[in-house]
């Protein structure tokens, strides 16, 4: 059980906003603040203790506790609260909020570049098998090396750059459907980098195998970036299975 109070256990919880023709306050200021904060987060996917953290910083007149189990406070407050079953256009704007914050990762080169040095600390697992393949190159001590590890790195960035073009035809094919959504740079953004949870997995696990069976491939450490993608069509259109197959059928023919 994770549980929160209004004050500590020798202060009381003040009164909020009486209401004259009920004769009778409204509610305490915490589950106001409670409240409120809900109703502005719901699309968020905010996590329990933050909204915690949130709802004390917010309380003024007592100071709010939490108490028992919070291994699992980093879940988002409508598992617990309610439960919404979005569709369309509440999809499309949860998927556009989750990208408030988000930059386009250029930590990588689009092409061969002699200089690129990758970190030796932390790399993201997309690029991994590119980072390593640098810094071999980087690391060879005569000539036939470094021409068969840059050769290597090309490679790789050249299957990079088509599993990229792949995707992108994938998505303005399947929005080309869309007669509710004026289809935007945006909005294309959204759909390939946005994050939502995804809730239809029997689309999910027929596009996913349609992209291996139609342009035989399988998924990569880099090409999983784009399950996000899948799963973002797969919530928002309705016939998503079979118009996914149909773009990976022509797009890979």
């Amino acid at each position: 059980v994770f549980a929160t109070t209004a004050a500590t256990p020798d202060q009381p919880s003040y009164a909020f906003y009486y209401n004259d023709t009920l004769q009778t306050y409204m509610a305490d200021e915490y589950s106001i603040r409670w409240m409120q904060d809900s109703t502005n987060n719901w699309d968020a996917y905010e996590s329990l203790i933050q909204q915690y953290n949130d709802t004390a910083a917010n309380t003024k007149e007592s100071q709010p506790q939490k108490y028992g189990d919070d291994s699992f406070d980093q879940e988002p407050i409508e598992d617990f609260e309610a439960y919404q079953d979005r569709k369309g256009k509440d999809i499309i704007k949860l998927l556009r909020n989750s990208l408030k914050n988000w930059k386009k990762d250029e930590s990588c080169p689009s092409s061969f570049d002699t200089n690129w040095v990758p970190s030796k600390e932390a790399v993201s697992s997309r690029d991994v098998k590119l980072a390593t393949l640098q810094h071999r190159y980087l690391a060879a001590k005569d000539i036939e090396s470094r021409i068969y590890y840059a050769a290597l790195v090309e490679e790789e960035l050249e299957y990079r750059l088509e599993v990229d073009l792949l995707f992108d035809e994938l998505v303005k094919y399947v929005t080309s459907y869309s007669n509710n959504e004026i289809v935007t740079s945006d909005f294309i953004d959204a759909i390939k980098y946005g994050h939502i949870r995804p809730t239809n997995f029997k689309c999910l696990k027929y596009v996913y195998s349609s992209y291996e069976s139609k342009c035989e491939n399988r998924f990569t450490d880099y090409s999983l970036k784009y399950v996000n993608t899948l799963v973002n069509l797969c919530q928002i259109y309705d016939n998503a299975q079979e118009i996914v197959q149909q773009g990976f059928e022509q797009i890979c023919q």
